[in-house]
């Protein structure tokens, strides 16, 4: 009886490295991203510079299944030629393509809301409004990289200077996987 059982823990124990990677692979479906963050608010008019500010930003997102995922940000600016001028805000977004939780390349659309507060010597300013994004991105076992692009609704944009404009948000960010 005795050899028995050390015979089933010899062969146990020698079959176990590979039974480890025999496993299939497990989704992730959490991510927790740190990155760097930017926006840029163009003028339609060509006599008025553009503001630009860029800086860090913490994500979390959550994929519901490989083609569905939920995602808030966090994010703290700094104007790139006032440092006096400071930004932070959130984006809460709701993402649809593919690869969110699975290993290899991912690409996804989707939109979501913003809500965002400048403060500088003339004061705080707030904006909020919709936005729509798209991504593209790689997972690794247990790592990411993504880059996200959003366009935002601009309304509260173009009273800054009384003057039409496009605003662009960018985020290169990488991610640790659960």
């Amino acid at each position: 009886m005795h050899s028995r059982i050390s015979l089933f823990l010899s062969l146990f124990t020698l079959f176990l490295p590979f039974n480890l990677y025999a496993e299939d692979e497990t989704e992730k479906k959490i991510n927790l991203s740190f990155g760097t963050y930017a926006l840029t608010v163009a003028y339609v008019d060509y006599f008025i510079n553009d503001e630009t500010l860029s800086g860090t930003a913490f994500s979390a997102s959550y994929a519901t299944t490989n083609n569905v995922a939920f995602r808030g940000t966090v994010f703290s600016l700094t104007h790139d030629d006032y440092s006096n001028i400071d930004a932070s805000g959130t984006d809460i977004m709701a993402l649809f393509g593919t690869g969110f939780t699975k290993q290899g390349f991912k690409g996804y659309l989707g939109a979501g809301i913003y809500n965002e507060s400048w403060e500088g010597p003339g004061g705080k300013l707030s904006f909020n409004g919709i936005q729509l994004n798209g991504g593209i991105g790689y997972n690794w076992e247990v790592i990411a990289l993504d880059l996200l692009i959003g366009i935002r609704e601009q309304s509260d944009y173009d009273n800054l200077a009384n003057a039409d404009t496009a605003v662009v948000s960018s985020s290169f960010s990488l991610s640790a996987r659960f």
